[in-house]
């Protein structure tokens, strides 16, 4: 009995010293804050002026509305308003830090949405912006970067009669865009990857003031075509069709439609379903050639035709056939686009030799930007009309 005390209180003891060993190792919550005492970042924007300083627009989530702000992320609900903020300074740094001379609270940036980039500074050189973004322990490594032509505050004072504050509404068409492919999605991170990268081109998206207005005459917000980037300087655009001929080549496409003429020269509106494609580089008498193979699905949305393919399983297959040159237009775009005008890898070509053919990669790399452009590609599309909807053909001939 006195061994099985003495073991009693030994197991005792050994508890006792867990318990503090785990309440020293406990993470407390000394780094917690209020949201109504702090200034919540929603979305950043960054350009040159004329005399060559910084210029950092903030779109701050206004005390009054932090807490409806919360609500509507959480259940969908809630009218929160935002304050644009604007500073200017000799670097990055310094312009958030002359935030603290017209704001009484410290700045949280960890949850912005986007960074957009004027189209001054992107022309220097976004490295800076970079930089700051991912060296800033409170701005997340997959921020989406956004490049505009008009001025960057103007971009965040965008409203809608649906969405009044431009963070939370550049963040719904991201989430479609990035299924739809009429622009292109680059976070900071990838930024930074392709700077390092074997093929340092980027493409972003583009966003700008739409010229028809809410019925408040606000400005609608519009994303769409994208912003092409050598390592940290633009360097030209892509418009919307050129981005989704991007986009068919990365398969990235799953939503969506296609217009294509029906046999009786009406139009016919096709729902992209699914959408893929497989890249494949090949050397083929001595010259490195590029093999893409697009696979696409969809089904009629709109056929006001007299046309009835239940009864004709060719009229489907015609269908299809009008659908792949649809696509294959789209995507002939963006080589022009890529070859022609922008004399830029897009595509990420260079990337995908340099892990098939490394050993061919070491000597193509020295002049890519030029091989580039006489590399041949060999563009195969497999799509497919796969049915008509729950009706077969138009109800009024």
């Amino acid at each position: 009995m006195k061994t099985i005390s003495i073991v009693v209180k030994k197991l005792n003891i050994l508890f006792l010293c867990l318990i503090l060993i785990t309440c020293f190792c406990l993470t407390g919550c000394q780094d917690k804050y209020e949201i109504e005492q702090n200034a919540i970042a929603l979305a950043l924007a960054f350009d040159l002026d004329k005399s060559g300083n910084y210029v950092m627009a903030v779109q701050i989530l206004t005390s009054s509305s932090s807490s409806s702000a919360q609500s509507q992320s959480n259940t969908g609900t809630g009218t929160p308003s935002a304050t644009t903020y604007m500073s200017t300074g000799k670097n990055i740094y310094d312009t958030v830090y002359q935030f603290s001379k017209i704001l009484g609270k410290p700045i949280r940036f960890t949850d912005v949405k986007c960074i957009v980039i004027g189209s001054v500074l992107a022309s220097k050189g976004i490295g800076p912006v970079i930089d700051f973004s991912l060296r800033f322990i409170e701005l997340r490594p997959y921020t989406p970067i956004l490049v505009t032509t008009d001025r960057i505050q103007d971009v965040l004072n965008i409203k809608s009669n649906d969405q009044p504050i431009f963070a939370f509404a550049v963040e719904e068409l991201i989430k479609r865009q990035s299924r739809i492919g009429f622009t292109s999605i680059s976070t900071n991170l990838d930024f930074a990857n392709d700077f390092s990268g074997e093929n340092p081109i980027t493409t972003c998206g583009y966003v700008t003031l739409d010229k028809r207005r809410t019925e408040e005459n606000y400005p609608r917000i519009k994303l769409t075509g994208s912003a092409v980037f050598k390592k940290d300087k633009l360097i030209g655009y892509l418009n919307a069709l050129e981005t989704r001929g991007l986009q068919w080549i990365k398969g990235t496409i799953n939503l969506g439609s296609i217009l294509i003429e029906g046999p009786d020269k009406r139009f016919i509106n096709l729902g992209i379903k699914n959408g893929s494609s497989r890249m494949n580089s090949k050397k083929i008498n001595g010259k490195m050639t590029i093999q893409c193979t697009v696979r696409v699905e969809t089904t009629v949305r709109v056929m006001w035709s007299d046309i009835d393919p239940s009864k004709n399983v060719d009229i489907m297959y015609a269908l299809s056939e009008k659908q792949n040159e649809a696509i294959n237009n789209e995507i002939n775009l963006a080589i022009d686009a890529a070859k022609n005008r922008l004399s830029a890898d897009i595509f990420d070509f260079g990337e995908l030799i340099y892990r098939q053919h490394p050993k061919d990669w070491k000597e193509m790399k020295k002049n890519w930007e030029t091989a580039f452009l006489s590399t041949p590609i060999d563009v195969k599309i497999s799509s497919m009309v796969v049915n008509t909807g729950t009706i077969s053909k138009s109800l009024i001939k």
